[in-house]
């Protein structure tokens, strides 16, 4: 004869039995992946590393492939019906902070309470972080996302061009940098800095690495929720100039249209000497089918500018989890993530042509091998990152000022005037948002 209290017993064994049963069931369902992403030049690295992953784990993993603004509107549209198309979406830095702020997403931790972020993760300012009390992307926020693909921006230059000027490598300030644009500039044949002039998003982003070196921001403190502007005080003013009016002295004509490609092109044909491009650029530069210099670039933290320090801006892809598709299918999620983070899938997606988001990829073999000079400049920068501003109103943003810078590069605006105007305008944006108390700072 069974007690009472034994049959309760063998009942509540019984039940966590077929609930732990019914859970790994359901879980064993999740065979398939989702991912939301942009067509780039890193996205056949990522392809290769979902097939290792597939191999590794069963899971097939389905990409559905967008242009830029296309994954924009994909991911968009998909958040705003609820849709459960996508279990992983690739976030960029401009768009990120509307999604964060919308709560459109699932919090990191709220799929899985013990999970951390492990302390090889390189943090690219914080991207991926939304803290609702200073309305920012900051640590002290909650984390959505974790970064697939560690693109910053390095300055890339002819090293062998340099000593046999008789300069020292790698330049140091951005002074350096301009007496060697000048020495070496040998039109048309031969061009001492490119500039990545193109309007709106290419010179909006190529020029904050310089404007962060002289200590020019957009705001006073975000960090802390002092929106404050000071686009155009005079450290930005400063930075402007040289990259606007000197640098572009000894540059390529038609300035106003170059983009990425003609910039890294350039570099690759053996007609320039050096320029500001993102790290992901690696592979293509030492391709002898794309490059007439291979081997010959090489990678360097960004120069420091007059008054203040060396500054390299994350050009940051995140991958968070929607909100709207079942625990499964996000702990399904999450588990790749973690999966992507670790050492072999980094030093992997290293060799692949990706740009790894982990400092044990410092570690590996690649440190010793010239193929990945890169890494060295990558790991030198991490305590120089900076982003743009991480807020819902970035892309707005954006386009006022890669519109006023452009028009000072090409000339059609003076270089405060310029400054002067996205200020302004600025101002009219972030007031339309609803911030309080917003003010242009006065010129110091």
């Amino acid at each position: 004869m069974i007690s009472k209290s034994k049959k309760g017993l063998i009942s509540l064994v019984l039940a966590v039995t077929i609930l732990t049963t019914f859970s790994n069931f359901a879980m064993a369902q999740v065979k398939e992946l989702h991912i939301a992403i942009n067509k780039s030049p890193w996205l056949p690295a990522f392809e290769k590393l979902t097939k290792m992953y597939e191999g590794e784990t069963g899971v097939k993993m389905v990409l559905h492939v967008f242009p830029f603004m296309g994954l924009y509107e994909k991911e968009l549209a998909a958040v705003t019906t609820a849709s459960k198309t996508y279990d992983l979406m690739n976030m960029n830095e401009i768009w990120g902070p509307f999604f964060y702020a919308g709560r459109y997403l699932t919090p990191l931790k709220e799929i899985d309470p013990e999970f951390t972020v492990p302390s090889h993760l390189m943090q690219f300012f914080w991207e991926g972080y939304w803290d609702d009390k200073v309305h920012y992307q900051a640590p002290t926020g909650v984390l959505y996302g974790i970064h697939v693909n560690g693109n910053i921006h390095l300055l890339q230059y002819r090293e062998d061009k340099y000593k046999e000027a008789g300069l020292p490598t790698p330049p140091e300030t951005w002074d350096d940098v301009l007496e060697a644009a000048r020495k070496l500039f040998d039109p048309p044949n031969f061009y001492g800095y490119v500039i990545r002039g193109a309007r709106g998003d290419p010179i909006f982003y190529n020029s904050m690495t310089i404007r962060h070196a002289y200590n020019g921001y957009m705001f006073r403190d975000p960090l802390k929720g002092d929106f404050t502007i000071t686009v155009n005080d005079e450290k930005n003013v400063e930075a402007w100039e040289m990259y606007a009016r000197n640098l572009n002295e000894y540059g390529p004509p038609g300035v106003g249209n170059i983009g990425q490609t003609e910039m890294m092109g350039l570099l690759a044909s053996g007609r320039a000497l050096q320029a500001i491009v993102v790290s992901a650029a690696f592979p293509h530069l030492d391709d002898p089918e794309f490059s007439a210099v291979p081997f010959k670039i090489q990678f360097a933290v960004p120069p420091k500018g007059r008054g203040g320090d060396h500054s390299s801006t994350v050009a940051g892809w995140t991958m968070v989890v929607p909100r709207f598709i079942s625990d499964e299918r996000k702990k399904a999620a999450l588990d790749f993530l973690k999966w992507f983070m670790t050492q072999k899938p980094q030093v992997e997606y290293t060799k692949m042509g990706g740009v790894p988001v982990s400092t044990t990829v410092f570690q590996s073999e690649l440190m010793r091998d010239p193929k990945y000079r890169f890494l060295k400049a990558t790991q030198d920068s991490i305590p120089y990152f900076s982003s743009m501003p991480l807020i819902p109103e970035c892309a707005q943003i954006r386009d006022v000022m890669g519109l006023h810078l452009n028009r000072a590069l090409i000339e059609e605006e003076g270089v405060r005037e310029s400054l002067d105007k996205t200020a302004q305008e600025i101002l009219e944006i972030m007031r339309g948002a609803g911030y309080k108390g917003v003010t242009i700072a006065p010129r110091s």
